[in-house]
C-alpha cells in the first residue's frame, strides 16, 4: 500500500517538474510535494517501525527457546568433557592397577613355578636315593641272597 503511494507521489512529481508552469507556480506545487514526501515518509518510517517491532515481538519466543537450547546444548557440551576428562583419569588408573596386578601375578607364577620345580628336584632326589637303597647290591642281605 505504502509503495503504491509512493509511486504515485513519485509520478506526480515528474509531472510537475516536466508540465510547463509559471516559475511560482512550480516552486508551490514543489513545495507542496516536498511538503506530503515528508509526511508520507515519516507516516512510511513509523509504520516500519511498528511492523520491525510487531516481528520482533513475534519472534522473540523463537529467539528465548533458541536461546535456551543453545545454553543447555553448551552446558551438555561441557558436562560431556568433564565425563571424558574423568573417564580418561578413571582409564589411566584403572590400567595402572591391571599392570601392578599383572606384574603381581607374573611374580607369584614364577615363585610357583619355582617352588613346584625345587619340591619335585627334592622329590626326584628322594626317590633315586630311594631306588638306589633298593637296588644297591652292598644293601642286599646274605639270607635273603642264600634263600635263591
Amino acid at each position: 500500500m505504502k509503495g503504491l503511494v509512493f509511486m504515485g507521489l513519485l509520478g506526480f512529481a515528474a509531472g510537475v517538474l516536466f508540465a510547463p508552469k509559471k516559475g511560482s507556480e512550480l516552486r508551490k506545487d514543489i513545495k507542496d510535494l516536498v511538503a506530503d514526501l515528508q509526511e508520507n515518509g515519516a507516516d512510511m518510517i513509523l509504520d516500519a517501525k511498528d511492523k520491525a517491532s510487531e516481528m520482533l515481538d513475534k519472534a522473540q519466543p523463537a529467539l528465548e527457546r533458541v536461546k535456551d537450547k543453545a545454553e543447555r546444548v553448551k552446558e551438555g557440551a561441557s558436562n560431556f568433557k568433564e565425563n571424558a576428562k574423568h573417564m580418561k583419569e578413571d582409564a589411566a588408573e584403572g590400567a595402572k592397577h591391571l599392570k601392578e596386578q599383572a606384574a603381581m601375578l607374573k611374580d607369584n607364577a614364577i615363585k610357583s613355578f619355582n617352588d613346584g620345580f625345587e619340591r619335585e628336584q627334592e622329590a626326584m632326589k628322594q626317590r633315586k636315593m630311594e631306588n638306589q637303597k633298593y637296588f644297591d647290591p652292598s644293601n642286599v642281605s646274605s639270607s635273603t641272597a642264600s634263600s635263591f
